[in-house]
């Protein structure tokens, strides 16, 4: 039997909640933070243990929405990966998630709880009483030479990084403070304003991440200035232990003959790589990612609660929320 015990943030024993290979930025302490101030959430981490076994971690962070309490692990919305468990055993997480979502409920007052963790397959999901959804994400390996990383992509986006090296833009490191967040705020409201849209990501959520990590070493953030030295474009990177994953990129529509989008990747690729990290997860499966020839992975989010009506209810707020973000982006409020 397993055992779960509620750990405050603030007294966990981070050498241990840190101490497992496959930890991600997103179930750290700095992202916890981020996620809680960003959210007006509570954290909530739980060590789970057999006998005197330790047997890892689950993280997620509780928020209340329309009166009803909620354990996201991570919720839709958060620009965050996946999250669930840090594990000795990852075979274990089907085991789990049970006994963990039946300790969530009678503990606390949550009555909706979502779970994302990249180690539930879809072929897992077989005798599971919940409600799921698959979520789609490539990956690239990037412990390669360059002559193996340049064979491996498309030959248009050999194409256009040539171009890039040809009209004189330059990329270069940039640090997360106020006017860079800025700076990423009106790049992605130019973007989605393509698509009649407005950002899913605020100012306040920009310059929040980049005030809790900005000292962690997991953030990195790179920009693209056109031969004039104005920005053109900029990315953000958030990495732990060997996987690299975007967080965010845009670009200025006036600028794209330099062709930004696919030289930032194959520049970070490398850099990353010459930082020892192995995998980029490039955070979803759109069709322009397909360019690099990458892997693709999918994992499963599994969504529990305690009264039916209640996921109705999520879905019904996802929907709408997607509605007003169009009805904002016709009327250019961003």
């Amino acid at each position: 039997m397993y055992t779960f015990e509620i750990v405050d943030m603030n007294d966990v024993n981070v050498e241990e909640y840190y101490g497992f290979e496959r930890k991600s930025p997103f179930t750290t302490i700095p992202w916890l933070k981020y996620l809680v101030e960003d959210n007006a959430g509570e954290p909530l981490i739980l060590r789970i243990s057999k006998g005197e076994n330790l047997i890892g971690y689950f993280t997620g962070v509780k928020i209340k929405r329309f009166g009803v309490n909620i354990l996201g692990s991570p919720f839709k919305g958060w620009a965050t990966g996946y999250m669930g468990y840090d594990l000795y055993d990852y075979g274990l997480v089907k085991e789990l998630l049970t006994p963990t979502i039946d300790f969530i409920f009678k503990n606390s007052p949550c009555k909706h709880i979502e779970i994302m963790d990249r180690h539930l397959l879809p072929e897992d999901i077989e005798g599971l009483k919940y409600d799921m959804e698959v979520f789609t994400t490539v990956e690239i390996p990037i412990y390669r030479t360059d002559e193996e990383f340049f064979e491996n992509i498309t030959g248009k986006c050999r194409q256009l990084i040539r171009q890039f090296e040809r009209r004189g833009a330059m990329i270069e490191k940039a640090e997360p403070n106020d006017e860079l967040a800025r700076e990423i705020h009106d790049q992605l409201c130019e973007v989605f304003a393509k698509q009649n849209l407005v950002p899913t990501f605020s100012l306040d959520k920009i310059n929040n991440l980049f005030n809790n990590l900005k000292d962690t070493g997991m953030l990195h953030c790179y920009v693209v200035k056109e031969p004039g030295g104005t920005i053109i474009s900029s990315i953000v990177f958030v990495g732990m232990g060997k996987k690299m994953f975007c967080w965010c990129t845009e670009s200025r529509r006036e600028h794209l003959n330099y062709r930004p989008n696919e030289y930032m990747i194959w520049h970070c690729l490398r850099e990353f790589r010459d930082m020892g990290y192995e995998m980029f997860d490039y955070a979803g499966a759109a069709e322009y990612k397909y360019k690099w020839n990458p892997i693709e992975v999918s994992y499963v989010r599994v969504m529990a609660s305690k009264h039916p009506v209640l996921l109705a209810g999520r879905n019904m707020a996802q929907a709408a929320y997607w509605k007003l973000l169009k009805l904002r982006g016709v009327m250019r409020r961003c």
